[in-house]
């Protein structure tokens, strides 16, 4: 690719908001890990890779070389170590941040599991202590119909 679309690409990624957004939230948080993977799983983490790879294309471009050659070569190795760690600073806080988003969303769904557990437990608690007082009911009434001997009986057991 030449370094012409390598300019444009990174231009259109630099000035998209959400990745504008995810390197101000990067700078705005502190990183936990500076050591691991990055992952790419999401949208943002995915332009946010483009983008930095963009750059260090750019960085690593002839153009670019020959305006170091031969005076200031450790200058532009410099340049490309802060690329790359830039990069995976703000990727590994972007990655953090999701994650914290990931552990809040299970936790809200454990939480919420919770409370329909336990209005569940109570419903049914009701339930039973409704049935209980019915059957309660009916065997005092039984019990009621014995005693005054109204009993419901069966027509082939009075005529026997």
């Amino acid at each position: 690719m030449s370094i012409h679309w390598l300019k444009k690409y990174y231009h259109e990624l630099s000035s998209d908001e959400a990745c504008i957004k995810a390197i101000a939230m990067a700078n705005d948080t502190k990183l936990r890990k500076t050591t691991g993977s990055i992952r790419t799983q999401y949208p943002i983490e995915r332009k946010l890779w483009r983008l930095f790879d963009y750059e260090m294309e750019i960085h690593k471009s002839r153009e670019v070389k020959q305006s170091y050659f031969p005076n200031r070569v450790d200058e532009w190795e410099e340049e490309k170590t802060r690329i790359y760690n830039n990069m995976r600073r703000i990727l590994l806080t972007v990655n953090q941040i999701n994650n914290d988003r990931e552990a809040e969303k299970v936790r809200m769904a454990y939480e919420e599991e919770q409370e329909q557990q336990r209005l569940k437990s109570i419903s049914n608690a009701a339930i039973k202590a409704t049935r209980a007082s019915k059957r309660l009911e009916r065997k005092m009434e039984n019990e009621r119909k014995i005693a005054t001997g109204n009993l419901r009986r069966s027509s082939r057991l009075v005529n026997k």
